[in-house]
């Protein structure tokens, strides 16, 4: 979408669906959500929101691999698991209206693509070290785990530096 009524009616599809799920935990019929991610970042990040610690929740990345495999089953870790690393920049300006936070996963985030109206705010950006972000960049458990502990590091960084201020996410 490349308006915001496109985006709302994202958020309400997962509203929508949100409520028959909730409502089947509540009558005990539902006790385990998988959650198959084949939508854009924000709509995503949007339906982890809206989850909570009352459901049991897998979630699965579709591989692009070699040769046709084009399986939503983790893969067995190959080497070391991934690491990521956050970046604050900006951090001094104590005046500024909020900061962004950029999530290099998938992709990088262009310079560009950033609102006028946020370039000039404090930046907090994850990304994977010595990897360059790209589809497929999470093929394990393990590999997934890494970056949920990132994205929680990330989020008391983002906390601490914003002190109060409002942020925006800028994914890929």
């Amino acid at each position: 979408p490349t308006d915001e009524i496109g985006w709302q009616h994202g958020r309400d599809a997962i509203d929508r669906g949100l409520e028959s799920l909730t409502r089947g935990v509540k009558e005990g019929a539902v006790d385990h959500v998988s959650v198959f991610a084949l939508t854009y970042l924000p709509w995503l990040v949007y339906l982890g929101s809206r989850l909570d610690d009352t459901m049991s929740v897998e979630v699965f990345e579709r591989h692009r691999g070699a040769g046709g495999n084009r399986s939503w089953c983790w893969y067995e870790p190959e080497g070391d698991t991934l690491e990521f690393d956050t970046t604050v920049t900006g951090e001094g300006d104590k005046q500024a209206s909020g900061v962004v936070v950029i999530t290099n996963l998938t992709g990088t985030v262009r310079e560009a693509r950033i609102p006028d109206g946020l370039k000039q705010l404090p930046r907090v950006v994850l990304e994977p070290v010595g990897a360059t972000p790209a589809a497929g960049i999470l093929r394990s458990k393990a590999d997934l785990d890494a970056a949920a502990d990132a994205w929680i590091r990330l989020l008391g960084t983002t906390t601490s530096s914003a002190r109060g201020r409002p942020f925006s996410i800028s994914a890929r």
